[in-house]
């Protein structure tokens, strides 16, 4: 049965979304089907898409129960419910059997039932029977990609929410019949008339019943919000019985350790709201939080990237088994690669992050005019930064910058792939914390940072007081980055800033119109979200903008994970469903002590020697050379040498014969040497700039001429001090009589 299916993970997700998509678009055709014959009176016997429909065994029709039977399957197949498939499968059975059975009365009575020619029936339902062949093993053996079992009390629920929708549905026809003048007929034939209507139906032809046109819609809409309701019960997911527990903590970080440069997110990974899926061999993982029945997961996976591919397919077999929508925000272009090469995932660029680097960010530059003065201002202002990792703090200073954090937030915390949501948890010495404060040593704006591998930074906190001063947080960042350099650290990961491309395409000065709307459109939520804001606050660093993705399972499901994503980074609050907030790693004394071995352990690898290339190791050798010669490999220059590119004017007007007895020291880099035996001759430049150097073996040695041949080769720069003169073939040479590497 499984060789009907491709052996790849892509193929056979992309196949089990061709099964969702089909149903996805029969409940829109379904939909516009009943629409038109309810608003515009549009009525036909058998409709040319319900014909198509039903030819692939999928019951769309014009009425309101296939519009809402097909909408719940279609969800239902989204959550990779294993009862939807089963459904599907039974209807392509009972739709091949049906077909079968209208074909062989065709071909006996020869009379058309449907449509206007019976060969054009025929053929269709022969398609229907030979589909039915097809789809039917195809189905069951994907089986495994709905794993979804229905969750224990769900049937009970549910039920229960139908008998409530039914009875309600008839007490509210009972009391409209008795209300709405134009009903006649016999009352209990009336509200089995208007219930029979209400679900597509049709009474007896034998009932004398007339009842109003609206009260059956009023019923179909109260019975449709309990068949709603029953199926949100019916398909709710489970939860993973999963916890934070600080083995994986651990194992997790130790991953950091050893691949943190790769993301810089990754430290954020380490939040106890988040769960750890490891892959099978424990070298990756993935990170991930259940919200809103989306398993959303977070950035990157950890460690291995040779492992991530375990680690992806695992997660998502862990999500479907819970019945749970599979969904990743804000991955690296490396992630995105990962989940769309091994699983086929649909990839979305959700913006970009900014990341200050050493080369870039340059106060004296033009580009940051801005900042530079601002830092002016700021120093003016008497203005002051302190900057230290959290495990050089005492406990007091970690309670008043975490106080000032708390006094100055606006609004409730928010982050999920970019927030650690703790401050001074003892897990997190290796934090930086920069304060600023005023010339009273009053604090007035800080901003921490989690490690980003060895030499990296990413922010986390960022607060202000209402009392700073303009510049204030452009002054921190121009310090920080001053310190970084100091320190080692070579990239600073600032805000992320959500739909920049838009933005940026728009400032182009021949951006088409709908680029410009775009960003018109979008900075009206500047007001709620800082989208705009947090673009142009980054913008004037010179940063290195990084994108970052949304990877999705299905592309029918990106309304309800664009939900589950707002409500996980804290811009959607929905009653009744309080998020869980993150709090500190609970490791004793032991656990802490291994965490920070593992922090300060070198990275794998770091022991073994690095190896060289050719050209490296016989620059080695040379150098050993020189030193077992007894000459330095690194000396000290002369004030007094010139560069060849400086001299070459007054070496070209100079005559050979006139400063015979003047010595000139010449530096340059070697080019070319060419070794005659008791004459050697080597090519000196200096950038544009060329001169021949003559060593003479009568002039300086032959053991001189021999280290030189032996010790010098093209590339190396040396000093050279001797005469001017002139070669056999009359080139203008220096002649050699001393030289230094």
């Amino acid at each position: 049965m499984n060789r009907v299916l491709p052996d790849s993970p892509a193929q056979r997700h992309r196949l089990e979304n061709a099964v969702t998509w089909a149903y996805a678009i029969a409940t829109i055709a379904a939909l516009l089907l009943w629409f038109s014959r309810r608003v515009f009176a549009v009525h036909a016997h058998v409709s040319w898409a319900e014909a198509i429909f039903w030819t692939l065994n999928i019951p769309a029709a014009a009425s309101l129960v296939s519009v809402v039977g097909l909408f719940l399957l279609t969800v239902g197949l989204l959550y990779r419910k294993r009862l939807a498939l089963w459904m599907v499968i039974v209807m392509q059975i009972i739709g091949g059997l049906w077909a079968a059975a209208d074909a062989v009365l065709i071909l006996l009575s020869n009379e058309p039932k449907t449509l206007d020619r019976p060969n054009e029936q025929l053929l269709l339902l022969i398609a229907s029977v030979v589909i039915a062949v097809i789809a039917v093993p195809v189905l069951l053996s994907l089986r495994s990609g709905f794993p979804s079992r229905i969750p224990r009390g769900s049937w009970t629920g549910a039920l229960g929410t139908l008998l409530i929708g039914l009875v309600l549905a008839t007490a509210a026809t009972q009391v409209l019949l008795m209300i709405w003048p134009g009903s006649s007929g016999n009352a209990w034939q009336q509200t089995v008339t208007v219930l029979m209507r209400a679900i597509g139906a049709s009474p007896p032809l034998s009932w004398d019943v007339h009842v109003a046109h609206l009260v059956p819609q009023i019923a179909s809409f109260i019975m449709v919000i309990a068949i709603i309701a029953a199926t949100v019960i019916f398909l709710r997911s489970t939860r993973s019985d999963a916890q934070w527990n600080p083995t994986s903590a651990l194992l997790a970080a130790k991953m950091i350790a050893e691949n943190g440069d790769q993301d810089s997110l990754s430290y954020f990974n380490t939040r106890s709201d988040k769960l750890l899926h490891f892959s099978a061999d424990g070298k990756a993982a993935v990170a991930y939080r259940t919200i809103a029945g989306v398993c959303l997961a977070s950035s990157d996976p950890l460690g291995d990237p040779h492992s991530w591919p375990q680690a992806i397919t695992s997660w998502q077999d862990e999500s479907r088994r819970y019945g749970s929508i599979p969904a990743v925000l804000s991955c690296s272009e490396a992630g995105a690669r990962a989940y769309n090469k091994v699983l086929g995932y649909g990839i979305l660029q959700l913006g970009d992050e900014a990341i200050l680097t050493q080369e870039r960010f340059r106060l004296d530059s033009t580009t940051m005019t801005e900042v530079r003065r601002a830092v002016k201002r700021a120093r003016r202002d008497g203005l002051s930064v302190r900057i230290a990792h959290c495990g050089d703090l005492d406990p007091a200073e970690l309670a008043e910058i975490n106080a000032a954090a708390e006094k100055w937030r606006d609004g409730d915390e928010r982050g999920f792939s970019m927030a650690l949501g703790r401050f001074g948890d003892p897990a997190d010495w290796r934090v930086v914390v920069a304060t600023v404060h005023d010339a009273n040593a009053k604090m007035v704006a800080l901003q921490s940072f989690v490690p980003w591998g060895r030499h990296g930074l990413s922010l986390d906190l960022m607060r202000r007081s209402p009392d700073a001063p303009n510049g204030t947080n452009e002054f921190l960042t121009a310090e920080l980055m001053k310190w970084c350099d100091d320190h080692g650290v070579d990239r600073v990961s600032l805000n992320f800033a959500f739909f920049r491309q838009v933005f940026a395409s728009a400032e182009d000065v021949a951006a088409p119109t709908y680029r410009k709307v775009n960003s018109q459109l979008l900075s009206l939520l500047d007001r709620f979200w800082q989208i705009r804001s947090l673009y142009q606050a980054n913008a004037k660093y010179n940063p290195q903008w990084t994108p970052r993705y949304v990877a999705l399972a299905n592309p029918l499901t990106i309304f309800h994970v664009a939900i589950a994503c707002l409500m996980a980074e804290g811009f959607l609050k929905i009653p009744f469903t309080p998020a869980p907030k993150p709090g500190a790693l609970a490791f004793n004394a032991e656990q802490l002590a291994e965490l920070k071995q593992i922090d300060t352990s070198p990275p794998p690898g770091a022991e073994l020697d690095v190896k060289a290339s050719d050209q490296t190791r016989q620059r080695l050798t040379h150098l050993a050379a020189l030193e077992a010669a007894g000459r330095p490999g690194y000396p000290v220059g002369h004030q007094d040498a010139i560069w060849l590119s400086s001299a070459q004017p007054d070496l070209q007007t100079a005559s050979p014969g006139s400063t015979a007895t003047a010595e000139h020291r010449l530096a340059g880099r070697i080019r070319r040497i060419r070794n005659h035996g008791g004459v050697c001759f080597a090519d000196l430049t200096d950038r544009h700039a060329g001169f021949q150097l003559l060593l003479d073996a009568e002039e300086l040695g032959r053991g001189e001429l021999h280290e030189f041949s032996r010790l010098v080769d093209s590339g190396d720069i040396i000093e050279a001090t001797g005469r001017l003169g002139i070669s056999r073939n009359g080139t203008q040479s220096l002649l050699v009589s001393n030289w230094t590497m």
